[in-house]
């Protein structure tokens, strides 16, 4: 078991492992300084509000790009850390190309820093409302994890620290599938219209 294995982020990585994975260098990855997701690949355009190694400083509430410059934007666990979703889904909205722009975004209704964010916490039919508002239409919006996952993030979150709560969370996770009415984050595709 990894030290960073944390039961969202593996619910996270086994969503993104369902995609196909944009095959373009039109790509805009958001929130890539920490590496969050699936490997990114080196031609795609990355921003965070820190800057790195190949990685540009900006806020995702006002994108440095012009309007449609992308094909793909790709936000990974990162939007739930802003207070203004609108903000961030329109600017999304604003650089996707018409007609062929996808939105793949994560969003987790947990915490595992245990930071208290000022951020929403919308529901399946609460994201196809908003994306509909912007101008996007949601192809997929799958919940991450199902009942173990949410079992396993209770587990890790409540003995953080502890390496047997932690084995106690990955021994739980493995039995989690994907679905019910309960989960710790959607996994959305949406497309510009």
């Amino acid at each position: 078991m990894s030290a960073r294995f944390s039961p969202h982020r593996a619910a996270t990585e086994r969503w993104l492992s369902t995609l196909q994975p944009p095959n373009r260098s039109d790509v805009l990855d958001i929130g890539s300084a920490r590496h969050r997701g699936s490997p990114l690949e080196s031609r795609w355009r990355r921003l965070d509000l820190v800057a790195g190694p190949g990685v540009l400083q900006g806020d995702l509430r006002a994108l440095p790009f012009r309007d449609e410059s992308f094909s793909v934007v790709r936000c990974v666990a990162t939007l739930h850390l802003v207070a203004e979703l609108d903000l961030g889904l329109r600017e999304f909205h604003r650089v996707l190309r018409k007609g062929v722009g996808r939105l793949l975004l994560t969003y987790p209704l947990c915490y595992e820093d245990g930071n208290e964010q000022p951020s929403v916490r919308p529901t399946r039919g609460a994201w196809r409302r908003i994306m509909r508002e912007i101008g996007l239409e949601a192809e997929r919006i799958d919940p991450l994890d199902g009942a173990f996952g949410v079992l396993a993030q209770w587990l890790y979150t409540v003995g953080y620290g502890s390496r047997l709560w932690r084995g106690l969370a990955h021994a739980v996770a493995r039995y989690d599938r994907p679905g019910g009415a309960w989960t710790t984050g959607y996994g959305v595709v949406a497309v510009r219209k």
